[in-house]
């Protein structure tokens, strides 16, 4: 009886006692580990998706009306250059061609990795990997649409309703210049 009394008085004690649910972890990588991928780059040149990157996101809800059938699109959420990232050629791993590293952490000396990207065959679309800060790992299909926009989505069914997260890519570095301005720069002989 007093062991029974026992464990009743313990029992709140040991619930407690368990670990509770940790936050996710991203992957991190310093400034060292960021100069050593550009480094080990053996002479290979910039690859068109490699650079930093201002990310704006568009989230939207799409269903049929019961009576009529016609598709209802509606904007849930918007967000506009909320973060800034960089994406860089993986030289460490054979896992993945590109790394995306959060510029906006809060600790300097530390970079985040939130997503990877996987190249296809053609070279301008992608299948990139989001790592939600719960650790959730979301897959979008991405095209590099224009030489400074890289653009991309994901789409999942909840019921009769279809979520639609869209992600805008708008590169800040290095820039690529213009045809028309590099000709014209060629014709007057200034470089």
């Amino acid at each position: 009886m007093k062991t029974c009394l026992l464990l009743i008085a313990l029992l709140p004690t040991l619930v407690w006692a368990q670990p509770r649910n940790k936050r996710f972890q991203y992957e991190k990588v310093g400034f060292e580990d960021m100069i050593q991928r550009y480094l080990h780059r053996d002479g290979s040149p910039v690859e068109a998706v490699e650079g930093i990157y201002s990310v704006s996101c568009i989230i939207l809800k799409t269903k049929r009306h019961w009576l009529t059938g016609q598709e209802i699109v509606r904007v849930v959420k918007r967000k506009d250059n909320y973060a800034r990232v960089a994406i860089m050629k993986e030289t460490m791993s054979t896992n993945r061609d590109f790394i995306e590293v959060s510029l906006s952490f809060k600790d300097a000396t530390l970079y985040p990795v939130v997503g990877d990207l996987t190249a296809l065959a053609d070279g301008s679309g992608y299948v990139y990997k989001h790592i939600e800060p719960k650790g959730e790992i979301l897959s979008f299909s991405m095209l590099l649409t224009h030489a400074d926009l890289l653009e991309g989505q994901f789409s999942q069914s909840h019921g009769r309703k279809i979520i639609t997260t869209k992600l805008s890519y708008f590169k800040l570095y290095p820039k690529v210049q213009d045809k028309e301005e590099s000709i014209t720069k060629n014709k007057t002989g200034t470089n």
